[in-house]
Protein backbone atom coordinates (compact mmCIF):
# COMPACT_ATOMS: atom_id res chain seq x y z
CA UNK A 1 0.00 0.00 0.00
CA UNK A 2 1.06 3.43 -0.59
CA UNK A 3 1.89 5.85 2.23
CA UNK A 4 1.18 9.47 2.43
CA UNK A 5 4.15 12.01 1.72
CA UNK A 6 2.95 15.53 3.50
CA UNK A 7 4.68 18.57 1.40
CA UNK A 8 3.11 21.27 3.91
CA UNK A 9 3.10 25.01 2.60
CA UNK A 10 5.57 23.72 -0.09
CA UNK A 11 2.62 21.92 -1.96
CA UNK A 12 1.40 25.47 -2.56
CA UNK A 13 3.94 25.73 -5.13
CA UNK A 14 4.85 24.47 -8.87
CA UNK A 15 8.07 25.73 -8.89
CA UNK A 16 11.11 26.30 -6.24
CA UNK A 17 14.45 26.63 -6.26
CA UNK A 18 17.74 27.80 -3.90
CA UNK A 19 19.49 29.25 -6.65
CA UNK A 20 18.06 30.24 -9.86
CA UNK A 21 14.66 29.89 -11.54
CA UNK A 22 15.59 30.13 -15.23
CA UNK A 23 12.48 30.22 -17.61
CA UNK A 24 13.02 29.56 -21.11
CA UNK A 25 13.06 32.65 -23.97
CA UNK A 26 11.40 32.85 -27.90
CA UNK A 27 7.34 31.61 -26.74
CA UNK A 28 8.46 31.57 -23.19
CA UNK A 29 7.27 28.68 -20.74
CA UNK A 30 4.20 28.45 -18.64
CA UNK A 31 4.00 27.86 -14.94
CA UNK A 32 0.19 27.15 -13.78
CA UNK A 33 0.92 28.00 -10.14
CA UNK A 34 3.08 29.99 -7.58
CA UNK A 35 7.05 30.00 -7.17
CA UNK A 36 9.44 30.42 -4.58
CA UNK A 37 12.89 31.02 -4.67
CA UNK A 38 15.76 31.36 -1.26
CA UNK A 39 18.15 32.34 0.01
CA UNK A 40 18.61 33.48 -3.29
CA UNK A 41 16.38 36.58 -4.69
CA UNK A 42 14.18 37.43 -7.49
CA UNK A 43 17.49 39.12 -9.17
CA UNK A 44 18.39 34.96 -9.66
CA UNK A 45 14.90 34.75 -11.18
CA UNK A 46 15.33 35.02 -15.26
CA UNK A 47 13.45 35.33 -18.54
CA UNK A 48 10.10 35.95 -17.03
CA UNK A 49 9.01 37.41 -19.50
CA UNK A 50 8.55 35.77 -21.90
CA UNK A 51 8.06 33.33 -19.48
CA UNK A 52 5.00 33.58 -17.93
CA UNK A 53 3.37 32.35 -14.06
CA UNK A 54 0.05 32.78 -13.39
CA UNK A 55 0.35 32.19 -9.40
CA UNK A 56 2.49 34.54 -6.88
CA UNK A 57 6.34 34.76 -6.02
CA UNK A 58 8.44 34.61 -3.02
CA UNK A 59 11.59 35.44 -2.90
CA UNK A 60 13.26 35.28 0.05
CA UNK A 61 10.88 35.98 1.94
CA UNK A 62 9.19 34.09 5.28
CA UNK A 63 6.94 32.17 3.01
CA UNK A 64 9.52 31.13 0.65
CA UNK A 65 11.86 29.75 3.53
CA UNK A 66 9.03 28.12 5.16
CA UNK A 67 8.51 26.40 2.18
CA UNK A 68 12.09 25.04 1.61
CA UNK A 69 11.53 23.78 5.17
CA UNK A 70 8.46 22.01 4.20
CA UNK A 71 10.16 20.30 0.72
CA UNK A 72 13.45 18.79 2.80
CA UNK A 73 11.43 17.50 5.58
CA UNK A 74 9.21 15.71 3.29
CA UNK A 75 12.52 14.33 1.37
CA UNK A 76 13.32 13.15 5.01
CA UNK A 77 10.01 11.61 5.20
CA UNK A 78 9.88 10.51 1.71
CA UNK A 79 13.49 8.73 1.19
CA UNK A 80 12.40 6.79 4.27
CA UNK A 81 9.38 5.49 2.54
CA UNK A 82 11.34 4.36 -0.53
CA UNK A 83 14.09 2.34 2.06
CA UNK A 84 11.53 0.43 3.33
CA UNK A 85 10.02 -0.46 0.05
CA UNK A 86 10.15 -2.87 -2.93
CA UNK A 87 13.56 -3.05 -5.08
CA UNK A 88 12.73 -2.32 -8.45
CA UNK A 89 14.87 -2.05 -11.85
CA UNK A 90 16.40 1.40 -12.48
CA UNK A 91 14.89 1.43 -15.95
CA UNK A 92 10.88 1.69 -15.45
CA UNK A 93 10.11 2.15 -18.63
CA UNK A 94 7.91 -1.12 -20.02
CA UNK A 95 6.70 -1.31 -15.86
CA UNK A 96 3.66 -1.50 -14.29
CA UNK A 97 3.62 -0.27 -10.96
CA UNK A 98 0.93 -0.06 -8.18
CA UNK A 99 0.49 1.95 -5.14
CA UNK A 100 3.31 1.57 -2.94
CA UNK A 101 6.66 2.56 -2.06
CA UNK A 102 10.06 1.78 -4.14
CA UNK A 103 13.83 2.00 -4.25
CA UNK A 104 15.83 1.48 -7.69
CA UNK A 105 18.81 -1.09 -8.40
CA UNK A 106 22.18 0.93 -8.73
CA UNK A 107 20.76 3.99 -8.12
CA UNK A 108 20.05 5.78 -10.73
CA UNK A 109 16.25 5.63 -12.22
CA UNK A 110 15.37 5.61 -15.99
CA UNK A 111 12.35 6.11 -17.80
CA UNK A 112 13.22 5.34 -21.74
CA UNK A 113 16.98 5.32 -21.12
CA UNK A 114 17.38 3.08 -24.37
CA UNK A 115 15.21 2.46 -27.61
CA UNK A 116 12.10 0.13 -26.91
CA UNK A 117 11.76 0.83 -22.74
CA UNK A 118 8.96 3.18 -22.71
CA UNK A 119 6.37 3.55 -21.26
CA UNK A 120 5.29 3.43 -17.24
CA UNK A 121 2.27 2.17 -16.33
CA UNK A 122 0.67 2.87 -13.23
CA UNK A 123 -2.50 -0.08 -12.09
CA UNK A 124 -4.90 1.61 -9.68
CA UNK A 125 -5.68 4.86 -7.53
CA UNK A 126 -3.10 6.21 -5.00
CA UNK A 127 0.56 6.68 -3.41
CA UNK A 128 3.49 6.40 -5.39
CA UNK A 129 6.78 6.84 -4.15
CA UNK A 130 9.91 6.18 -5.47
CA UNK A 131 13.57 6.58 -4.40
CA UNK A 132 16.79 6.77 -6.29
CA UNK A 133 19.87 7.30 -4.84
CA UNK A 134 21.24 9.07 -7.56
CA UNK A 135 20.10 10.59 -10.82
CA UNK A 136 16.65 10.46 -12.50
CA UNK A 137 16.34 10.65 -16.63
CA UNK A 138 13.24 10.78 -18.87
CA UNK A 139 13.52 10.41 -22.81
CA UNK A 140 17.40 9.91 -22.15
CA UNK A 141 19.99 10.72 -25.28
CA UNK A 142 20.27 6.72 -25.60
CA UNK A 143 16.50 6.28 -26.76
CA UNK A 144 14.40 7.31 -29.86
CA UNK A 145 11.00 6.38 -28.01
CA UNK A 146 8.59 8.72 -26.36
CA UNK A 147 8.50 8.43 -22.62
CA UNK A 148 4.72 8.37 -21.50
CA UNK A 149 2.86 7.82 -18.62
CA UNK A 150 -0.45 5.48 -18.91
CA UNK A 151 -3.11 5.03 -15.95
CA UNK A 152 -5.09 1.81 -16.19
CA UNK A 153 -6.83 -0.23 -13.33
CA UNK A 154 -9.22 2.59 -12.52
CA UNK A 155 -5.63 4.90 -12.45
CA UNK A 156 -6.00 8.17 -13.41
CA UNK A 157 -4.07 11.60 -13.41
CA UNK A 158 -6.22 12.93 -10.73
CA UNK A 159 -6.50 10.04 -8.29
CA UNK A 160 -2.82 9.31 -8.03
CA UNK A 161 -0.21 11.38 -6.32
CA UNK A 162 3.13 10.68 -7.84
CA UNK A 163 6.24 11.40 -5.80
CA UNK A 164 10.20 10.77 -6.71
CA UNK A 165 13.24 11.03 -4.33
CA UNK A 166 16.59 11.58 -6.20
CA UNK A 167 19.15 11.30 -5.19
CA UNK A 168 21.40 14.24 -7.29
CA UNK A 169 19.70 15.91 -10.39
CA UNK A 170 16.73 15.13 -12.41
CA UNK A 171 16.43 15.53 -16.12
CA UNK A 172 13.24 15.31 -17.66
CA UNK A 173 12.64 14.69 -21.36
CA UNK A 174 16.19 14.30 -22.26
CA UNK A 175 16.64 13.77 -25.99
CA UNK A 176 14.88 15.31 -28.85
CA UNK A 177 12.55 12.55 -29.60
CA UNK A 178 10.90 13.19 -26.44
CA UNK A 179 9.70 16.56 -27.38
CA UNK A 180 5.80 16.90 -26.47
CA UNK A 181 5.70 14.62 -23.39
CA UNK A 182 3.96 14.62 -20.38
CA UNK A 183 5.70 14.16 -17.22
CA UNK A 184 3.64 13.49 -14.09
CA UNK A 185 5.22 13.85 -10.17
CA UNK A 186 6.40 17.23 -8.17
CA UNK A 187 9.88 17.75 -8.38
CA UNK A 188 11.57 19.01 -5.33
CA UNK A 189 15.53 19.00 -6.02
CA UNK A 190 18.77 19.51 -4.40
CA UNK A 191 20.73 19.26 -7.72
CA UNK A 192 19.51 21.11 -10.23
CA UNK A 193 16.16 20.25 -12.19
CA UNK A 194 16.52 20.55 -15.77
CA UNK A 195 13.31 20.19 -18.67
CA UNK A 196 15.14 20.27 -21.68
CA UNK A 197 12.36 19.59 -24.03
CA UNK A 198 9.03 21.58 -24.79
CA UNK A 199 6.44 19.74 -22.88
CA UNK A 200 4.07 19.37 -19.95
CA UNK A 201 5.15 18.84 -16.49
CA UNK A 202 2.13 18.35 -14.30
CA UNK A 203 3.78 18.19 -10.72
CA UNK A 204 5.53 20.66 -9.04
CA UNK A 205 10.21 21.31 -9.63
CA UNK A 206 11.11 22.20 -6.49
CA UNK A 207 15.09 22.61 -5.87
CA UNK A 208 16.35 22.39 -2.63
CA UNK A 209 20.42 23.14 -2.74
CA UNK A 210 20.49 24.61 -6.84
CA UNK A 211 18.77 25.49 -10.09
CA UNK A 212 15.39 24.72 -11.91
CA UNK A 213 15.53 25.23 -15.30
CA UNK A 214 13.55 25.38 -18.09
CA UNK A 215 15.26 25.14 -21.34
CA UNK A 216 12.12 25.07 -24.10
CA UNK A 217 8.68 26.01 -24.11
CA UNK A 218 7.40 24.10 -20.47
CA UNK A 219 4.18 24.09 -19.12
CA UNK A 220 3.94 23.15 -15.65
CA UNK A 221 0.93 22.39 -14.12
CA UNK A 222 0.67 22.78 -10.30
CA UNK A 223 -1.31 19.85 -8.59
CA UNK A 224 -2.75 22.71 -6.31
CA UNK A 225 -4.21 24.80 -8.99
CA UNK A 226 -5.33 21.78 -10.96
CA UNK A 227 -6.45 19.69 -7.74
CA UNK A 228 -4.16 17.03 -8.62
CA UNK A 229 -1.26 15.69 -6.57
CA UNK A 230 2.08 14.08 -6.87
CA UNK A 231 6.03 14.89 -6.17
CA UNK A 232 9.65 14.65 -7.37
CA UNK A 233 12.23 15.28 -4.84
CA UNK A 234 16.06 15.49 -5.57
CA UNK A 235 18.90 16.71 -3.16
CA UNK A 236 22.73 16.25 -3.43
CA UNK A 237 23.85 13.02 -1.04
CA UNK A 238 26.80 15.29 0.06
CA UNK A 239 24.23 17.72 1.58
CA UNK A 240 22.36 15.53 3.30
CA UNK A 241 24.02 17.18 6.60
CA UNK A 242 23.70 20.72 5.63
CA UNK A 243 19.94 20.47 5.26
CA UNK A 244 18.70 17.87 7.47
CA UNK A 245 21.22 18.01 10.18
CA UNK A 246 22.45 13.82 9.13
Amino acid sequence: SGGSLALGSAANFAIGAYAAITGSTGAGSHVNGNMFITPDNSSSITNFPPSVVSGVTHAADSVAVQAMIDATAAFTAGQTLGLAGTTIAAEMGGTTVTPGNYQFTGGAAYISHTTGHSTLTFNGAGTYIFYTASTLITGATGSTDTPPFAFIGGATPTNTFIYWIVGSAATINQSVTSAGATFYGTVIASAAITATQAGTIDGRLISLTAAVTLSDTNTVNSPTASGRGGGMMVILNYNYNQYLGG
